[in-house]
């Protein structure tokens, strides 16, 4: 086994003891509940080695400034919806179904300015709720 291969191992026995505050936003008018990834292992981990993404549900990474935050397939099991978002919550990036990827070297998908959120949803959420750059998350208070 690879030094990567070990490190990835490891990252999977972590992920599934990790504990995560759930929130519902709104988007467009739809209510999601998700999962927030606030802390740097909960972004580094996000959906990785997870089975599936149940209907209405998602992962909100929430980071402490705006940046221009990557996103990779490593590890995902199926394909998902990504919806960058700036500090004022309006969506500034979309990618539409990026699938897993099971190389060393995937793919990471970036946004073309500073975002502060990055939401993960199932595939096809995006489209068929017909969700825009400019729309808007609402984030429930706790």
């Amino acid at each position: 086994m690879t030094s990567g291969s070990w490190v990835f191992t490891i990252l999977g026995i972590i992920a599934g003891h990790l504990k995560y505050k759930t929130r519902r936003i709104r988007l467009k008018g739809f209510t999601i509940r998700v999962q927030l990834a606030d802390s740097g292992l909960k972004r580094a981990i996000g959906l990785m080695y997870r089975k599936h993404l149940q209907s209405g549900t998602g992962m909100l990474f929430v980071f402490d400034s705006a940046g221009l935050y990557g996103i990779w397939m490593k590890n995902m099991r199926f394909p998902i919806d990504i919806a960058w978002a700036d500090e004022a919550k309006a969506i500034i990036h979309i990618v539409n179904s990026a699938q897993p990827c099971k190389s060393m070297f995937c793919k990471v998908y970036k946004p073309p300015s500073n975002a502060k959120y990055v939401l993960e949803l199932e595939s096809g959420f995006l489209k068929s709720h017909n969700i825009k750059k400019g729309d808007r998350i609402k984030l429930d208070s706790a």
